[in-house]
């Protein structure tokens, strides 16, 4: 009778425990349905690393920022990469693909319409057989309109696997991209998508004006600052100062991106045929792109070097200029602001040359016979006047 007792008493224990599992384990499901992990889940599933889709620079889920001016050919690069990805090739700028891809993508487009797309991508695979090329398209989806986006998307991903959806372009999704709380919202909808469907959303955006004078740096993006902070990684594409066909593609942010990816941009290739991209395998540290640049707008602009050099006749015909329209007779302080300006509009400079170097040129234009030199008459203060040598000709 005791042992029956006993039994039955056991066999009570086992199956409240069991119940009492079965009801742990549905509220860790329904906790995780909701966004709540234990922190013995997370551990018990053991990865070791994250999961890449172009070698170790893109990942595989998330929101990845490509940022750029206008000019640089950001939509090319990105639909490049992911007409590479849907033709099956084994890499992209060097970087292997993951072999756990589906190979297929989305692309949103609000600011070319299906005309132009279907000139550029015609462009971009001229060299492609054709029969890939239909073959492989078949995995490609575009979206022109944006109005309920992330319902479209969704339509898509829950019956496709989809690897990679790029949105062209950001600003178009919002009202005002400098509004923190409206950017957080939109990129929050992005990332729920990215997380639920596990793929990678890739954001087409601009770089402030005038930042490709600045060294590559995630506060050039346009907008809130919660643009950067809810993506993983932040990408700057600009175009090389000297060649047209080159491009510098740098890492502004990379949470899980080693020192080697930073500091230096990766120089691509743009085939202008084509609009492919390769990677030349050469980098440049950022601080190089600002000097090479600065040199360069140097070049471009004749920015003056040696004030020796400039030459004697054009001189002769700017100082004419200027005591034709302010009289013979001037003082110094009033002749270097006027020449100075004069240089400045004869050589496009970006600013009137400094006056003490303005000053300088006046005293060799004195030593050459080209100007008066008040001192060699004894004469000072208001009275040292400087003119235009009457015997001062062209040559």
């Amino acid at each position: 009778m005791k042992n029956s007792v006993g039994i039955n008493a056991l066999s009570v224990h086992r199956n409240n425990k069991l119940i009492a599992d079965a009801e742990k384990n549905q509220l860790i499901e329904g906790i995780e349905k909701v966004g709540f992990f234990s922190g013995a889940d997370l551990f018990r599933r053991n990865i070791l690393e994250l999961p890449k889709m172009l070698g170790e620079l893109f990942p595989k889920v998330g929101l990845v920022l490509l940022a750029g001016s206008s000019d640089t050919g950001k939509s090319i690069f990105a639909r490049d990469l992911i007409l590479s990805l849907v033709l099956n090739k084994n890499e992209f700028i060097g970087f292997s693909f993951s072999e756990q891809l589906s190979r297929k993508a989305i692309i949103v487009c609000t600011e070319d319409d299906d005309l132009a797309i279907s000139y550029l991508i015609r462009k971009q695979l001229k060299n492609q057989p054709e029969d890939l090329i239909i073959r492989s398209l078949e995995s490609l989806y575009f979206i022109f309109d944006a109005d309920n986006l992330i319902g479209k998307l969704e339509n898509i991903l829950v019956c496709q696997q989809i690897d990679i959806i790029k949105i062209d372009t950001l600003g178009d999704l919002v009202n005002d991209i400098k509004d923190n709380g409206e950017v957080r919202h939109v990129l929050s909808s992005m990332k729920r998508l990215a997380t639920t469907y596990q793929c990678l959303i890739l954001l087409m955006h601009h770089t402030n004006k005038r930042t490709e004078s600045l060294i590559p740096n995630k506060s050039n993006v346009q907008g809130a600052g919660g643009l950067e902070q809810k993506c993983r990684l932040v990408l700057e594409l600009r175009n090389d100062v000297f060649d047209g066909n080159l491009k510098h593609l740098s890492v502004l942010k990379g949470n899980y991106l080693g020192l080697e990816f930073k500091g230096s941009s990766f120089v691509l290739e743009c085939d202008p045929l084509t609009l492919t991209f390769s990677n030349t395998g050469r980098r440049v540290l950022f601080d190089d792109l600002i000097h090479s640049r600065d040199s360069h707008v140097s070049e471009s602009k004749k920015v003056l070097q040696n004030y020796d050099a400039i030459d004697k006749d054009l001189l002769k015909v700017l100082l004419k200029s200027i005591f034709v329209k302010f009289g013979n007779g001037l003082l110094r302080s009033q002749l270097k602001p006027l020449l100075a300006e004069g240089l400045r509009n004869s050589f496009d400079l970006d600013q009137s040359p400094g006056m003490n170097k303005v000053s300088d040129l006046i005293t060799r234009l004195q030593i050459d016979k080209i100007l008066s030199n008040p001192e060699e008459e004894s004469l000072r203060g208001k009275a040292a006047i400087i003119n235009l040598n009457p015997d001062t000709e062209l040559n």
